[in-house]
């Protein structure tokens, strides 16, 4: 769940979450269903769980544009410092995606 560091705004329904959640839940294989500028996004949680066979330990399954593009990253540093369509990586990014469902 956010902690207080957290925001939540009521009138859309989202939170925002920090860095160090982000990677407490890669850490411990949480998943996520958030927005990237309005595009849905996930990680370790897929419409398809067969997807997550062999994603094990640090690694994290991340789905892009809705499920069209699908990245496993080996580590959580690999996932924080993979570059976006905008240039900045998703570490640098991470508080201003809308997050809809977190565990």
């Amino acid at each position: 769940m956010p902690t207080k560091q957290s925001g939540f705004n009521m009138t859309d329904e989202y939170f925002s979450l920090t860095k160090d959640e982000v990677i407490e839940s890669l850490r411990y294989h949480g998943e996520a269903t958030f927005y990237i500028k309005n595009q849905l996004t996930t990680y370790n949680n897929p419409e398809n769980p067969a997807l997550m066979t062999g994603v094990v330990g640090e690694m994290s399954l991340w789905q892009f544009n809705g499920g069209q593009r699908t990245i496993i990253f080996d580590t959580v540093g690999d996932a924080l410092s993979f570059k976006m369509q905008d240039g900045k990586t998703i570490g640098e990014s991470i508080e201003s995606f809308k997050f809809e469902d977190f565990v």
